[in-house]
């Protein structure tokens, strides 16, 4: 069976998995936000759903669990360190990319056989220990891995670092003024709440 990979962009570096994941959860947020104030929501009093904006774009969230484990009978993985397999993924999460005088994170493709080859970066990354030697150096580990989806042919612009604004459009039924704020809340994008418990959907 072909293993998950990630090939970064920037390097061509190709970074195998040891075990493919059980599972693959895949999020979709549209780009759909209530319209908000820094009071709260902007709202009619007779109306019975709360007022959108629609921002266009949105995101897709790929979620899915790793695990390394060094101690496995006929491996042919020769390291006496867990982390020296799981440190090339963790890499791809920091902002060690220098690209038009800013750094960003580096951007990967998501790749499994033929099924799956998805331009994305790394938003969050957990990474749990469960064995070890006598020495407290850690044999198995379980990598939890939040993936965001990118246009591929605009990935400059989406990894950025100074906001770039666009048009939106409110739903009918509110009046002409703009929400101050909203917030990205759907999927705690950047975060990994508990990072002991498995995935929900």
């Amino acid at each position: 069976m072909e293993r998950v990979a990630f090939l970064v962009e920037e390097t061509g570096q190709l970074i195998t998995c040891m075990l493919n994941p059980e599972t693959l959860v895949i999020k979709r947020r549209s780009g759909i936000h209530q319209r908000k104030i820094k009071s709260g929501i902007v709202n009619g009093a007779h109306q019975s759903d709360d007022s959108l904006i629609y921002t266009g774009g949105g995101s897709t969230l790929l979620e899915l669990e790793l695990v390394f484990d060094i101690s496995i009978k006929g491996s042919t993985v020769q390291s006496s360190d867990v982390r020296e397999l799981t440190r090339p993924i963790w890499e791809l999460s920091e902002n060690s990319i220098m690209k038009n005088g800013e750094y960003r994170p580096g951007i990967c493709r998501f790749v499994w056989g033929k099924s799956w080859n998805l331009p994305c970066v790394i938003s969050s990354v957990a990474e749990r220990f469960d064995l070890f030697d006598s020495s407290g150096v850690p044999k198995r580990s379980w990598l939890k891995l939040r993936l965001l989806r990118i246009n591929h042919l605009n990935a400059g612009n989406q990894l950025s670092g100074s906001a770039q604004q666009s048009p939106a459009y409110v739903t009918p039924g509110s009046d002409s003024m703009m929400a101050d704020n909203y917030a990205d809340s759907e999927f705690g994008i950047n975060e990994i709440t508990d990072e002991l418990k498995p995935y929900g959907v």
